[in-house]
Formats: structure tokens, C-alpha cells, sequence
């Protein structure tokens, strides 16, 4: 004898396994009795079929799948979007990623460019003597004067433009683009 399981909640059927049965009542008895556990019956399930699942509820049933969810292909406009902020991405990474200088690569994160622009401020009105020690994006370190420091601030501000203007020119591309395969050609591309 068999016994079929069903989800207590959803009722479909689970599986399927050996029915015990009930020593004491199967004695008194005279004849089999088998043990019925909670969300089980004895009724065999129907046979699976596509597009249905098998519940029980006073008996075994089809019920209806739900048809699955098509996610409608993005408009031209949506992905005009999304390529918009991909760009802006890359050139927030680019800008953020550091530049070069006197054989050098500087930091450019925001914590850097504050502390490059103070340490210009603050040279301005030093003697013309005066050098700073400045830590590079490896570790290495280089002696900037007056004029060096006043230059770093000059090759960041230039490095942000460059990275701006890029955008700028790709996201012109985006707005031009008449497919989606047109924007799928726009990239960011190479280190600038």
C-alpha cells in the first residue's frame, strides 16, 4: 500500500512512499490497517502534465501553472539610459582612478583632490624654497615644489576635464544611436 504526500500549503502532490501499518488496529481488527499521515492519501495522484501541477483537494487535480512573466524588451529610450550610466560610471572610475604627472601616478579620489588642493592653498603662501613630500597611487614617493605642486593641481583639473569631455562625446553617440545595436558599440574603451 501507498501513501501520497502533499505541501500542506500549496496541496501539490510531493511524493510518494510505503504505508506502515497500525499493529494495534490491524490486531483488533482482524485485517491491514494502514497509518494515514497529516497531508497524505492513500488516492493515487494523477499523472503529471505539462502546464499543470497536481493538487489534492478532495481528490487529486490539475491546476493551471501560471504562464511565466515576460519581461518586455527595454525601449530604445530605456536603453539610451542605461548606456548613459554605464558612461557615467566608467568616467566616474576613470576620474576617480588616478592620472599621471612628472612620470607619476597620482591619487584622484575626492579625499585626494581635497588634500592636492589644500597643499596648494598652503604652499602659495610658503617660501620659495619650500617642497612637500607627496605619496603616490604605488607607494613611492616624490618632492613637488611650488611650482611642481601648483603643476599637479593643473594635471588633475586637466585629467577631470578629459575624462568629462569623453563622456560628453559618448553620450552625444548615445543620442544619436537609432538601435540598439548602435549603442551596444559605444564604449568607454581604453584608459584615457
Amino acid at each position: 500500500m501507498k501513501v501520497y504526500f502533499y505541501d500542506e500549503i500549496t496541496k501539490e502532490f510531493t511524493m510518494s512512499a510505503d504505508a506502515l501499518k497500525d499493529p494495534l488496529e490491524s490486531k483488533i481488527q482482524g485485517k491491514d490497517v494502514w497509518l494515514l499521515p497529516a497531508n497524505a492519501t492513500f488516492d493515487e495522484p494523477l499523472p503529471s502534465k505539462d502546464g499543470y501541477k497536481v493538487v489534492y483537494n478532495n481528490g487529486w487535480k490539475y491546476e493551471k501553472l501560471p504562464e511565466p512573466e515576460v519581461t518586455p524588451e527595454p525601449t530604445l529610450d530605456e536603453l539610451k539610459l542605461l548606456k548613459r550610466a554605464e558612461i557615467n560610471s566608467a568616467r566616474d572610475r576613470t576620474e576617480q582612478g588616478g592620472f599621471e604627472y612628472l612620470g607619476k601616478t597620482f591619487d584622484s579620489d575626492p579625499i585626494s583632490c581635497q588634500r592636492i588642493s589644500t597643499a596648494a592653498q598652503a604652499m602659495a603662501f610658503a617660501p620659495e624654497e619650500t617642497a612637500i613630500v607627496w605619496t603616490c597611487q604605488d607607494n613611492t614617493t616624490i618632492s613637488l615644489n611650488k611650482t611642481q605642486l601648483a603643476g599637479l593641481v593643473a594635471a588633475l583639473a586637466m585629467h577631470s576635464n578629459t575624462c568629462h569631455q569623453k563622456a560628453t562625446a559618448l553620450k552625444a553617440e548615445v543620442e544619436k544611436a537609432k538601435s540598439k545595436e548602435e549603442l551596444e558599440k559605444i564604449t568607454w574603451g581604453e584608459k584615457i
